[in-house]
């Protein structure tokens, strides 16, 4: 009895580390020459947007985001972060929208991920520790996954003082 109940709690322990979760992204070919002409014009025009600090290359697994409950994201520069299914909507097979959060989290503990999936491509906010994170199709099944820099974000005054054309 007593090693049954010991199991049990290390197999809970091991079931809510984020490697035993489903994950969402798949690292893709790091290798840029393999991307069509549009894929590498999505990330170049990406890349070279002012607040985006770094962008890494992922296939994502959109069936786990209508079936699982929990899934692992693992965010550019290391953070693989574990998120709980608190909402789904879903419109059609390959049109729905998905948002969690923390698991045992609330909605203003500051960790959420928003997600839009239509025909096939998802794009999203993940916000994590302070940061935030878009997600962007590049076309072809690869998505990007850019961490923002929100230092870099325009001002208000910006804007008015630039005035309208």
């Amino acid at each position: 009895m007593k090693q049954t109940c010991v199991l049990l709690i290390v197999a809970m322990a091991v079931a809510g580390t984020p490697a035993a979760q489903p994950a969402l992204f798949s690292d893709a070919p790091a290798d840029d020459s393999r991307l069509t002409q549009q894929q590498a014009d999505r990330l170049r025009a990406l890349r070279s947007d002012p607040t985006t600090v770094e962008v890494q290359v992922v296939t994502a697994d959109l069936s786990r985001l209508k079936e699982a409950q929990v899934v692992t994201v693992a965010l550019p520069g290391g953070p693989v972060v574990t998120f709980a299914a608190r909402n789904l909507a879903l419109r059609q097979p390959d049109d729905f929208s998905w948002s969690g959060g923390a698991p045992g989290g609330s909605p203003q503990d500051g960790v959420s991920a928003h997600f839009v999936v239509r025909g096939g491509a998802l794009t999203g906010t993940i916000q994590h520790s302070g940061g935030v994170y878009t997600v962007r199709p590049l076309g072809g099944g690869l998505v990007a996954v850019a961490r923002v820099d929100l230092r870099a974000l325009p001002r208000g005054d910006d804007v008015i003082d630039e005035g309208f054309s």
